[in-house]
């Protein structure tokens, strides 16, 4: 588990505990530079998820304009995402949500 846990989160050292791999000093190098990496991944694909369901809902309740879509598409904090998503399930409709949002 260790291992799976260094390769997700790109975590050199716990990778080399369990792999018999030699790794190049040069590698060793890159590898430490990319530490986080997964996470990166990881927290990107739950952003991009959240703005996915946000123009899901809306898309029921209404047009979303472009600008709209654009605004949302931009907002790479997750807690106001959440936040989004948890007004756009309840608003009437997209106008409402604008409102919203822009307070």
């Amino acid at each position: 588990m260790d291992y799976l846990e260094g390769v997700f989160s790109s975590d050199i050292r716990k990778m080399k505990q369990y792999s018999d791999v030699k790794w190049s000093e040069k590698a060793e190098k890159e590898g430490q530079r990319m530490e986080g990496l997964g996470d990166a991944i990881y927290r990107r694909g739950i952003t991009t998820g959240r703005v996915s369901d946000i123009l899901t809902v809306l898309s029921v309740k209404g047009e979303v304009s472009e600008k709209l879509k654009q605004k949302i598409q931009a907002q790479s904090k997750s807690e106001l995402l959440d936040q989004w998503l948890k007004i756009a399930a309840v608003v009437p409709d997209v106008e409402t949500f604008e409102e919203q949002i822009m307070r």
